[in-house]
């Protein structure tokens, strides 16, 4: 089993991208994909392609409340 767990994005779409081009079975959102709730529709575009279902936990940057909401948006 490939297991890619990623972290401390902050809006930085195209490493983003560039992760997501590794193929893995699993991926794992570990926080901060974003800086301060702000970019979460543009990773969910991102991550929509590849990475379903996507456990994420929330960064100190993503509130537990709005990142519980997110993996609704990679639909």
């Amino acid at each position: 089993m490939r297991l890619r767990v990623f972290s401390d994005i902050h809006n930085d779409w195209t490493a983003l991208r560039r992760f997501m081009t590794i193929d893995a079975d699993h991926y794992i959102a570990a926080g901060d994909l974003v800086s301060w709730t702000r970019g979460l529709d543009e990773s969910g575009a991102t991550l929509r392609y590849r990475a379903r279902p996507l456990p994420a936990l929330p960064g100190n940057h993503e509130h537990v409340a709005i990142i519980g909401r997110w993996p609704n948006r990679l639909d």
